[in-house]
This record gives C-alpha cells, sequence and structure tokens, in this order.
C-alpha cells in the first residue's frame, strides 16, 4: 500500500511539473499574441491613414485634371487657330509689324506664347504621368497593406487556436491530478485502516498470550 501511495505521489508531482510549463507556455503565448495584437492594430492605422492620403491625393490630382483639361482645349483652340489661318500662321503676324521695333515686339511675343505652350504642354505630360506613378504606388501599398493585416489576422486565430488547446490540455492535467489526488487519498484510507486492523490483531493476540 504504502508503495502505492508513494507512486501515486509521485504522478502527482509530474502532472504539476507538466502544469507549471504549460502555464509558462501559455505566458508566452500571451505576450506573443500582444505583440501580434499592437502590430496588427499599428497596421490598420497606417491603412487608415494611407487610404486618407490615397483619398487626398486622388482630389489633388482630379483638381488638376481639370486645370489641365481647360489647357488642354485652350491648346486645342490655338492649334485649331493655326489650322484656320494657314500652316504659316505666324508669319503673318510678323508681317503685320510696321517697322523693325514692331517686327521685335511681335516676334517676342510669339516666342513667349510657343515656350508658355511648350512649357504648359510638358507640365500637363508631367502631371499625368506623376498622377499614373502616384495611383500605382499608392494602390499597390494598399494592397501589400491589406494582404499584411490578412496574415496578421490568421497568425492570432491560429495562436488563439493553439491556446484553446493548451488550456484543454492544462484542465486535463488539472482532471488528472485530481483523480491522483483522490487516489492517494483513498490509498491513505485503505493504510490507515489496515494499520488499525493489524494493532487491533496485536492486542488480541496480546491478550491471549496474557490469559
Amino acid at each position: 500500500v504504502q508503495k502505492e501511495i508513494k507512486r501515486g505521489q509521485a504522478q502527482i508531482n509530474e502532472m504539476r511539473q507538466k502544469e507549471r510549463l504549460i502555464l509558462d507556455r501559455l505566458d508566452q503565448m500571451e505576450l506573443q499574441l500582444q505583440l501580434i495584437r499592437d502590430n496588427l492594430e499599428k497596421r490598420r492605422r497606417e491603412r487608415t491613414l494611407l487610404r486618407r492620403e490615397v483619398a487626398e491625393k486622388r482630389k489633388r490630382l482630379k483638381q488638376l485634371d481639370h486645370e489641365l483639361e481647360q489647357l488642354r482645349a485652350l491648346l486645342a483652340q490655338r492649334l485649331e487657330a493655326l489650322y484656320k489661318f494657314g500652316r504659316h500662321a505666324y508669319l503673318n503676324v510678323l508681317a503685320s509689324a510696321v517697322d523693325v521695333s514692331g517686327f521685335q515686339h511681335q516676334w517676342v511675343y510669339l516666342r513667349a506664347v510657343a515656350e508658355q505652350d511648350s512649357a504648359l504642354i510638358g507640365q500637363f505630360i508631367k502631371r499625368q504621368q506623376e498622377e499614373e506613378k502616384l495611383t500605382q504606388a499608392l494602390a499597390s501599398r494598399e494592397e501589400e497593406l491589406g494582404r499584411l493585416v490578412a496574415k496578421i489576422g490568421q497568425e492570432v486565430e491560429e495562436l488563439e487556436k493553439v491556446k484553446r488547446e493548451q488550456v484543454a490540455l492544462l484542465q486535463d492535467i488539472h482532471n488528472q491530478e485530481e483523480m491522483y489526488q483522490n487516489y492517494v487519498t483513498e490509498l491513505a484510507a485503505v493504510s490507515r485502516e489496515l494499520k488499525n486492523r493489524i494493532e487491533e490483531l496485536q492486542r488480541k493476540t496480546g491478550n491471549k498470550r496474557s490469559v
């Protein structure tokens, strides 16, 4: 009986040691979960800021497109006027000068108009390219953040699943410990009962000898 009691106690100690290991693992997992939750929240804030930035950029680019559309209409009118008055309409402008000073003035004017048109066209093309590049970059970044948030959410779900399994295992260990504790208690009761019987038999034997 004493051997059974010792064996049961050893099993209880083993269960308690396993329980401590499980608790340590649960603590570590909780820290990991908190880190992932914090990272997830951080990424979500980044995504919110990015979406706001995207909206502002698109609004600005939309306004810019409107301005450039007006510019394109103006340039189209100029081209139409040049076509209407002939391919050499600028020569007519120069020819309208009455003297050398007027000629120089008209030349400076035409050159300024040409440079302005060229600069505006260049600006239009540059802004169009900038819009396309910016839109693609922001869309790519938002897609990347979306994948990251989904990945972190999946990791949280997996860790929560493992944590539930660990808690179930801990409950099982508690149940086993309780079972072994009851077992040891029963063995101790049996041991006491046997001891009492032995003492009773010894007393009876001693009484018979004295008689």
